[in-house]
């Protein structure tokens, strides 16, 4: 969120009803209350960027379709992609299943090593390297990327989409890093386009 403190808590269910499960909740509840602090504007912050995108909006005719069909069509010679499912319709909540991969011309994909700092970011046939952490980097990113409004029926504006390792823990911590994972420990893809499914309407 770009004007309001972000907080976050990782347990196991059963942690609750263990010995320590409503001090766990009370802690969270203290740390969140709301504080008396000056934030950063966003209009500030937005008035830095002069960078403004407008989604170009097209309805594509699924013709009865199963929806995995239509996902081979339009991705099946691609490398990196992403499938984000709602398929399980909840009113309100699950409507929209998500699809993309890096077939514009804007779009391109980071993974991140935690050990030595490293972003790998390759679009296209260019590759680079970046020393610097996944955090300071996409926290620059996201401040040279604004969208205009849309009166969709979801939020999703394409962007970043990815993952955080759960190694990462050592870095947000600063512990000294001792687990290394096979995988990168941070990985997204930048959309500049996708598609969403419209499990409602078809």
């Amino acid at each position: 969120h770009r004007t309001r403190p972000i907080w976050g808590l990782q347990y196991h269910p059963e942690s609750i009803c263990s010995e320590y499960g409503l001090q766990v909740l009370k802690n969270f509840h203290d740390l969140t209350r709301p504080k008396k602090r000056k934030l950063a504007s966003p209009t500030l912050a937005s008035s830095k960027r002069g960078y403004q995108y407008k989604l170009d909006i097209q309805r594509i005719p699924v013709e009865n379709h199963h929806k995995a069909d239509t996902w081979i069509q339009q991705f099946q010679e691609h490398q990196h992609l992403i499938w984000l499912d709602s398929s399980l319709l909840i009113s309100d909540y699950s409507r929209f299943s998500i699809w993309g991969a890096l077939n514009g011309p804007m779009s391109y994909h980071i993974q991140y090593d935690m050990h030595t700092k490293t972003i790998i970011r390759t679009q296209g046939e260019t590759q680079e390297t970046i020393q610097q952490s996944i955090f300071d980097y996409l926290k620059h990113e996201l401040c040279h990327y604004e969208i205009e409004k849309t009166s969709l029926p979801f939020e999703f504006a394409c962007g970043f989409v990815g993952y955080f390792g759960y190694e990462l823990y050592q870095e947000t911590l600063n512990m000294q890093a001792r687990h290394h994972s096979a995988h990168p420990d941070a990985q997204f893809l930048f959309l500049d386009r996708a598609i969403v499914f419209d499990h409602l309407e078809q």
